[in-house]
């Protein structure tokens, strides 16, 4: 028998959606994923198992026969982008603005927005 099943499942982030009963877990490897589908890695705890599809997980007692082949039929939604929403030219240009308002020393000066012109 091959060794495959003893290797862990490595996350490579979670993803809070908002709601606090819905997280989006991410799987670093795809073969992770197979061996979930294929009964090998309970998907209520990701602990490996030797044999496929036991009655429950012996680690967190998950029923794996009778709910593992639904459960990630329902809650699998492919390839989940984590990270940041806006473009990275946004980004950097707010990590710009935050280090000028860090880097500010109060005075007899007036800031001007970024953007704003006051030739006209």
């Amino acid at each position: 028998m091959s060794e495959r099943w003893r290797k862990p499942v490595i996350i490579a982030a979670i993803e809070a959606s908002g709601d606090e009963n819905d997280e989006t877990v991410v799987l670093q490897d795809s073969d992770d994923l197979q061996r979930i589908r294929e009964g090998y890695v309970c998907p209520n705890c990701f602990e490996p198992f030797e044999v496929p599809f036991p009655v429950t997980c012996p680690l967190c007692a998950y029923p794996v026969r009778a709910e593992a082949a639904t459960n990630l039929e329902r809650h699998y939604k492919g390839k989940v982008w984590v990270g940041s929403r806006i473009s990275i030219d946004d980004e950097l240009s707010e990590l710009e603005e935050r280090d000028e308002r860090k880097n500010f020393k109060p005075g007899a000066s007036i800031v001007v927005p970024r953007g704003v012109n006051l030739d006209d």
